[in-house]
């Protein structure tokens, strides 16, 4: 059996109910001012709740960080978060507490998860 497979079969067993480790899931996603997590700015933090039903949009979280300085402006075209935004954004401390109280105990999956973990300070 692949990986692949064996996620699959988590997945279909998840969904009807007979996989009960996890009722919520959390996707997570990082937005940084270069490719570089101990030199690059954390920029924003988003994320949504997966249960067995699919995506659940109503339980959402995004939060964009206070930066004194914007990322390059080729990075800036790619995320869209400009300076105006950056410096009225949530202090780290704050949207690190507010993370961790959206993901409360659901597990966290996401695309390059080495990344944002090395970025979210592990």
């Amino acid at each position: 059996m692949t990986i692949v497979d064996a996620l699959a079969d988590r997945w279909r067993n998840w969904r009807a109910g007979s996989d009960t480790s996890a009722r919520r899931w959390v996707v997570l996603d990082t937005e940084t001012s270069g490719l570089d997590p101990a030199r690059d700015l954390l920029l924003s933090i988003g994320a949504v709740a997966v249960g067995p039903e699919g995506i659940c949009i109503g339980d959402s979280f995004e939060v964009v960080l206070r930066n004194d300085r914007a990322g390059g402006r080729d990075n800036i075209v790619v995320h869209g978060i400009g300076y105006d935004e950056q410096s009225t954004g949530v202090p780290l401390p704050q949207a690190l507490e507010a993370l961790k109280a959206f993901v409360a105990d659901a597990p966290c999956v996401g695309f390059h998860c080495a990344f944002d973990q090395a970025v979210l300070g592990n």
